[in-house]
C-alpha cells in the first residue's frame, strides 16, 4: 500500500457568482447584494492504483503490471470516519449575501490613499438548492497611505485585516 497522497485530494468547483450594488452618498458606501451558485467535486486517492518504484533499482526488475500497488486510505477520509469533518463527497453549496461596504479609496485598481471597509453576512440553506445549511460574517478593513506623494508617489503604506466567523452544518472546503 503506498501512501505518497495521504495529505491529497482533488477539487472541482464549478460555479456562478451573481452580485449587485447600489450607491449611497456619491459611490462613498454602497448597499452589496448576491448569490453564488456551486458544487464541489471531491475526489480521493483511497484504493487507486499507483506504479511502485524500488528506491535502490527503480522499475527495471518487474513490469509496471507487477508493481502496481494500491493507495492507502486518505487523511481526509479518516477525518470524515471519525466524524471530524462534513462534505467529503461533495456537493452543492448556494448562498445568498447581503453586506455594506464604505470606500473611500482614491482610485480603486492601485489605490494611493484611502480606507476600504466592507461587511457582509451570507447565508446557505437548503431552501436555495443548497446541501448545507450556515451562516457566515465578514469584516474586513484595508487602508492606504502615501507618506511622499509628491517624491515617490508609488510608495504606498498599506495595511488589511480580516475577520470571518462561520457556523453551522458547513462542509470542510468552506472554511478556506
Amino acid at each position: 500500500v503506498s501512501d505518497a497522497k495521504y495529505n491529497r485530494y482533488e477539487m472541482e468547483n464549478p460555479n456562478a457568482n451573481l452580485s449587485a450594488e447600489k450607491s449611497l452618498f456619491g459611490g462613498t458606501v454602497r448597499l452589496v447584494a448576491g448569490t453564488r451558485l456551486s458544487k464541489q467535486i471531491i475526489r480521493t486517492f483511497d484504493g487507486k492504483s499507483t506504479v511502485a518504484r524500488d528506491p535502490i533499482f527503480g522499475d527495471q526488475f518487474l513490469p509496471d503490471a507487477l508493481n502496481t500497488v494500491p493507495y492507502g486510505t486518505t487523511l481526509l477520509t479518516e477525518e470524515a470516519q471519525a466524524g471530524r469533518i462534513r462534505g467529503i463527497n461533495g456537493g452543492y453549496v448556494n448562498t445568498i449575501r447581503a453586506g455594506v461596504v464604505y470606500d473611500t479609496r482614491d482610485f480603486e485598481p492601485d489605490p494611493n490613499s484611502g480606507l476600504f471597509f466592507e461587511a457582509t453576512h451570507e447565508r446557505s440553506m437548503r431552501a436555495i438548492g443548497s446541501q448545507f445549511e450556515f451562516n457566515r460574517n465578514l469584516a474586513s478593513g484595508r487602508f492606504f497611505y502615501s507618506p511622499a506623494p509628491g517624491t515617490f508617489k508609488k510608495l504606498v503604506i498599506a495595511g488589511r485585516a480580516t475577520v470571518v466567523q462561520t457556523n453551522g452544518d458547513v462542509p470542510f472546503y468552506e472554511y478556506r
